[in-house]
């Protein structure tokens, strides 16, 4: 017996993400909730696809992750990358970082969206020396002095009754 093949077709698995950069900036003190935005990836080949997607920072540590870490799509589907940054820890400066998304059996793996993040001075704000008088329960002079990249948009109050001076901040936009 003979088998005689007269053409072999392969199937094509590539995968896409989206976007293929994600930028962040965060203030130098801010202990927030982490940060987040989404990467997209799809499958669209016509077969089922296992993928796996890893964090990789350049400089500073700790800072990026991802989730999930692994999955499997079918044939043009598609799931959202959650990547996180923590920049509680890290000093003021700029951070690179990488999201690697590799499926062995895609014809364009491993794809790879870059992650720039810039942690911003924490903003100061101080009272003049000698430059605060109080008479009873009445404010008299007060100096502030604010700086820094954040310190836009904030109203300081500064308020006195007859336990306690405050000095309150709000941010308009």
């Amino acid at each position: 017996r003979l088998l005689t093949v007269t053409g072999v077709q392969t199937c094509a698995l590539p995968i896409s993400r989206a976007p293929a950069a994600l930028t962040f900036t965060a203030k130098r003190t801010q202990n927030p909730v982490p940060n987040t935005q989404t990467i997209t990836l799809q499958n669209t080949g016509d077969a089922t696809m296992d993928w796996s997607a890893a964090a990789s920072m350049s400089n500073g540590a700790g800072w990026l992750a991802v989730s999930p870490v692994s999955g499997t799509l079918g044939a043009g589907g598609s799931t959202s990358l959650t990547v996180t940054i923590t920049s509680s820890a890290l000093a003021s400066g700029s951070y690179n970082g990488s999201i690697t998304i590799t499926a062995p059996t895609a014809t364009n793996s491993p794809q790879v969206t870059s992650v720039a993040l810039t942690v911003n001075p924490a903003p100061t704000i101080s009272i003049g020396a000698g430059a605060t008088s109080f008479t009873g329960a009445r404010f008299t002079t007060c100096n502030l002095v604010a700086s820094g990249t954040a310190i836009a948009n904030q109203t300081f109050v500064l308020t006195k009754d007859r336990k306690s001076t405050r000095l309150n901040s709000s941010h308009s936009q």
